[in-house]
């Protein structure tokens, strides 16, 4: 438990002293055995480049904990009314099962506001992190999710989503670090 409140105050602390007065959003999501956090701004005007900090707490039901920190980069841009993309990435640092894995990730993101009802919408993303890119026992790194949104207010959207994030480890074992649905709030400013 203590660990959980360390990450949770790093982080916090972490985006309070790098905030500019550019802000974008802030992202919560969890379900009965992940916590997800992650804060995104933008830290020049008039840019398209966008910086996030994340931490993600695992627990499985017999005790093991996964504990993962991110920092990412990336350039998003609307495409057309309804669509937004993002490209970039993201350094991984996981703590699941036991055993210490560092990795830089590529990859995206893109999403789908509904031309029927503009308020809703899909969204989805994957990092990848190949062997080159990845440090420690880890060989090999892949998170991808999808949601859901609704936006109920002007500045947030409720979700319903699901995220995987694996890690292959040196002599071949692939472990799921995180695996699942979550309910989540995304909050812009």
């Amino acid at each position: 438990m203590a660990r959980i409140k360390r990450g949770i105050c790093s982080v916090a602390l972490l985006c309070l002293f790098s905030v500019p007065a550019l802000a974008d959003w802030l992202d919560i999501n969890i379900n009965d055995e992940t916590l997800f956090l992650e804060y995104s701004y933008m830290p020049f005007y008039e840019s398209n480049l966008h910086m996030s900090f994340g931490y993600l707490y695992y627990s499985e039901s017999d005790g093991d904990d996964v504990h993962a920190g991110m920092i990412g980069m990336f350039i998003a841009e609307r495409l057309a009314e309804n669509t937004s993309v993002a490209i970039g990435g993201k350094a991984y640092a996981i703590d699941a099962l036991g055993e210490k894995a560092v990795s830089i990730a590529l990859g995206g993101a893109v999403r789908q506001n509904f031309p029927f009802a503009p308020l809703a919408g899909v969204e989805a993303y994957g990092y990848m992190a190949p062997k080159v890119t990845s440090f420690g026992k880890a060989e090999r790194m892949f998170e991808a999710g999808a949601r859901v949104f609704y936006e109920v207010l002007v500045n947030a959207d409720v979700y319903l989503g699901y995220r995987n994030l694996q890690v292959k480890y040196d002599g071949g074992s692939m472990e799921e670090a995180e695996d699942g649905f979550h309910i989540g709030l995304r909050m812009r400013f």
